[in-house]
C-alpha cells in the first residue's frame, strides 16, 4: 500500500486498509516485520469488523493462560509440556485488541517514539495481504 508521511494519525488514515476485503485483522508494529517474526514487535491488533477467527496475538496469550491453569493432557500426540514449550518460542504476552476503532493514543506514541508504524492487514488464515509504512513527517 505505500508509505505515508503524517504529523499525526487519524482514524481516517487506517480507513482505506479497513475496507479492504479479506482482512480479519490489523496489526501494528514497531519496526518492518519480516517473514520469520510476525509476532515480534506487535504493539496493538485491530479488528475492523466482527470475526469469528482470532488473530494469533490475541489467540496466544489465552492459549498460554489455560494451559497454565488446565490439568488436562493433551492426548496421545501432543504433551501439555511441548505445547507450553512451542508456545515459548513465540511473542505471546498480551497487546492491546480494539474491535472496530483505531488505538489512536497508542499508535501516534508509537509513531512519535519510533519515526515509524508498520501497519499490516491479516486475512483468517493469519496471512500477511497488505502492508503501510507510516512515517513522521517533519
Amino acid at each position: 500500500m505505500g508509505v505515508y508521511n503524517v504529523s499525526e494519525l487519524k482514524e481516517d488514515d487506517f480507513e482505506l486498509l479497513q475496507k479492504f476485503s479479506g482482512i480479519n485483522s490489523i496489526r501494528l508494529y514497531r519496526i518492518d516485520p519480516v517473514h520469520a517474526s510476525y509476532t515480534s514487535n506487535v504493539v496493538s491488533v485491530i479488528y475492523p469488523k466482527e470475526t469469528p477467527v482470532l488473530d494469533i496475538m490475541d489467540l496466544l496469550p489465552k492459549m498460554s493462560r489455560w494451559l497454565d491453569g488446565t490439568p488436562q493432557n493433551m492426548g496421545n500426540w501432543i504433551s501439555k509440556e511441548w505445547l507450553i514449550q512451542e508456545l515459548t518460542a513465540i511473542q505471546n504476552q498480551p497487546v492491546p485488541v480494539s474491535k472496530g476503532g483505531i488505538p489512536l493514543e497508542l499508535a501516534n506514541t508509537v509513531l512519535q517514539n519510533n519515526r515509524e508504524l508498520i501497519v499490516v492487514g491479516f486475512d483468517i488464515l493469519q496471512v500477511p495481504k497488505y502492508k503501510m509504512t507510516i512515517r513522521i513527517k517533519f
